[in-house]
């Protein structure tokens, strides 16, 4: 999980050692995510290859999940 701005100075530095990244951050959306100010550096550096988009909906009539692959690059 990025929940701070060490975590995500761990990961940029990480990645630019040539460590592969998988981490988890909640958000409304992938623009809603990327302009976030802990995350923006992340994506200006290409840190990321690929988000998975999960969209989980609960009501007492229905439920469902909805996964989507974005290649960002």
């Amino acid at each position: 999980e990025i929940a701070s701005d060490n975590d995500a100075e761990a990961i940029g530095l990480a990645a630019g050692t040539g460590v592969a990244v998988i981490a988890t951050t909640h958000g409304s959306g992938i623009e809603n995510v990327k302009s976030r100010q802990i995350l923006k550096p992340l994506f200006d550096n290409n840190v990321f290859k690929k988000v998975m988009l999960i969209d989980r909906r609960y009501s007492k009539a229905d439920s469902y999940m909805r996964i989507k692959a974005v290649k960002l690059q």
